[in-house]
């Protein structure tokens, strides 16, 4: 199968220079490197060739094309000097045969021999300062043509590379304007370094010129002292001389010339390319590419950069707690218990699920409270045990916790206390249907005594002390000692007292209560905590602010956590198909 595919020549040509690089063997040599890339060698090979063919053909074109217009600039000269010459020569025998003279003295010999070789020195300069002119016409010209000026008797290397660069460029341009339009940005860039090549020769030929005219100034100088000295000679013999240098002038510039065409034809029958090929395109026979060391490392880097990377931005962008691991790694501490979210109610709202139940959470639940005897022991047996729970904002299901946590106790027909202390925002009295009009505010301003604010709820062996009305000032009332009273007052009372404060990060009523208890668990709920929080967590347990202090990561979605990917759809060991009714209800139905 054949497959041909038609490309525009410039589309071409753009490929082909993107895909040439041209480097110098070293910064101090004058080779270079020419290397392409292509899929097929022989056309490769074939592409150098011919580049190379080009560039030497336009290296002698150039040559040719210099020298051609230096014979053109030599021939229209010697026109000009053979007339001139053959009238001095006509004027030097006329002036012998009507005067006479036929041979000079020896002193003006002298003065006609340096006048002649003075006035061959001005010829030169009056050459090179023409040349010069001709050049400065060729670049003040608003349309360079293709064809530079006569330069070989320019004798500066410097303003020989400029007109080279310029002409170039101009070739460049010509080139370009024919397939581009105005504004093009490879134009714009030829066009500037036009500009700035022109500069440069500007001034170089501004140097020159002024260089040639102090010469010449100082040639014409010595002629003036040369013609001052002739006078002194007879009038015959001057006015010979006068004849004779004129002849001797023309005869010199026009030997000039004849040489300098002698050269430059020399120059222009043999031209020799200055570009030298070293080696012949050649391919060394393996793939350039694709690299298969080179793959195989960059799939490998990206195979560790690109999961790093995802992390980081995971990381950056989520910024609430979602694994174990991130609680363990920022606080120190390992999560005592777990809660994961329930199927009748993905919020975790502050109900009490049903602990009788065979369901995931209530199984989460009575774990909780099996590994808490393990955390409040008393030699007193008859001493409660006094559990505060907090956590770092609102909304983290820390009355959820604790009701059910009370609830899966009161089953065990321990005598259980919930003290509502949010004292600014009262909420597990609601969520058990307890009137909230005398409570422990009431008690800590001295008008409600211990049993006045204790309640029972339909819960069996379960009492709730209400937060009662909001004060103005909850810390105060806490700091006013009449809150460990009311501890030591029902510590006798009950087997477990469970504490409902309102978010340490928030206020400070759980550290002013810290003393009181013996265990505190720490609320941390699943996408919803803030990171920021556990060090927060972890500055509490480095100064001991709670005793005992431990943590329950709340409403753990397992489904999208990627910590449980494996299995999260098996949620209890029993196969029990009761879903959450309510713990309530169930109780009530048991009486």
């Amino acid at each position: 199968m054949i497959k041909v595919r038609f490309h525009r020549r410039d589309d071409l040509i753009t490929h082909l220079i993107y895909s040439m690089s041209i480097t110098p063997i070293n910064e101090r040599s004058s080779y270079l490197s020419l290397w392409l890339e292509s899929s097929l060698v022989s056309k490769g090979k074939d592409i150098l060739n011919k580049l190379l063919e080009e560039y030497a053909y336009t290296s002698l074109e150039d040559k040719n094309r210099e020298a051609a217009n230096t014979l053109r600039f030599i021939e229209e000269r010697l026109k000009l000097i053979t007339r001139e010459l053959g009238s001095a020569e006509e004027n030097v025998e006329e002036y012998r045969r009507t005067k006479g003279v036929t041979d000079l003295s020896s002193e003006a010999n002298l003065f006609l021999q340096k006048v002649e070789e003075n006035d061959a020195k001005i010829n030169e300069v009056d050459i090179q300062l023409k040349v010069l002119a001709g050049v400065e016409r060729y670049i003040e010209g608003t349309q360079l043509s293709n064809v530079a000026p006569a330069t070989l008797m320019v004798n500066d290397p410097v303003l020989n590379s400029y007109i080279s660069q310029l002409s170039q460029l101009e070739y460049e341009r010509s080139k370009l304007a024919q397939s581009v339009q105005p504004g093009n940005p490879y134009l714009e860039t030829v066009l500037s370094q036009m500009a700035n090549v022109k500069q440069a020769i500007k001034e170089n030929l501004n140097n020159q010129q002024s260089s040639l005219m102090v010469t010449k100034k100082s040639l014409l100088a010595l002629n003036n002292r040369l013609e001052n000295s002739i006078s002194m000679v007879p009038t015959k013999e001057r006015e010979f001389v006068e004849i004779k240098r004129q002849a001797g002038i023309k005869e010199n510039l026009y030997l000039l010339l004849l040489r300098q065409r002698e050269e430059t034809a020399l120059s222009y029958a043999s031209p020799v390319t200055d570009s030298r090929v070293i080696d012949l395109p050649f391919s060394n026979g393996a793939p350039i590419r694709p690299d298969r060391q080179q793959t195989f490392m960059i799939a490998f880097l990206l195979g560790l950069v690109v999961p790093a990377l995802l992390l980081f931005l995971k990381e950056s962008i989520v910024n609430t707690v979602q694994t174990k691991a991130e609680i363990k790694a920022r606080t120190g501490l390992d999560v005592f218990g777990e809660v994961g979210v329930a199927s009748s109610d993905k919020k975790n709202s502050s109900i009490i699920v049903d602990l009788s139940s065979r369901s995931f959470v209530s199984e989460q639940i009575r774990m909780i409270r099996s590994n808490l005897q393990y955390l409040v022991t008393h030699e007193a047996q008859d001493q409660a045990k006094v559990i505060l729970l907090t956590s770092s904002m609102s909304e983290e299901g820390k009355s959820f916790v604790s009701l059910n946590i009370a609830a899966s106790l009161a089953l065990l027909q321990k005598q259980v206390l919930i003290m509502g202390l949010d004292l600014r925002k009262p909420q597990i009295n609601k969520d058990l249907n307890i009137p909230n009009k005398v409570g422990i505010s009431t008690y800590l301003i001295g008008k409600a005594s211990a049993e006045e604010i204790i309640q029972p709820t339909e819960v069996p062996n379960l009492y709730i002390a209400p937060s009662g009305p909001i004060p103005p000032n909850p810390s105060e009332l806490l700091a006013n000692g009449r809150m460990k009273q009311l501890v030591d007052d029902v510590r006798y009372a009950f087997d477990y007292i469970i504490m409902d404060t309102p978010p340490l990060s928030l206020v400070t009523d759980a550290t002013l209560l810290a003393p009181f208890v013996d265990v505190c668990f720490y609320v941390i709920r699943y996408d919803r905590t803030p990171k920021m929080y556990l060090k927060h967590i972890a500055d509490l347990n480095k100064r001991k602010t709670c005793p005992s202090l431990n943590l329950i990561f709340n409403a753990v979605n397992y489904k999208y956590s990627s910590e449980y990917a494996y299995g999260y759809g098996t949620y209890s060991y029993y196969s029990a198909k009761e879903e959450s009714k309510g713990l309530i209800s169930r109780m009530l139905n048991k009486s």
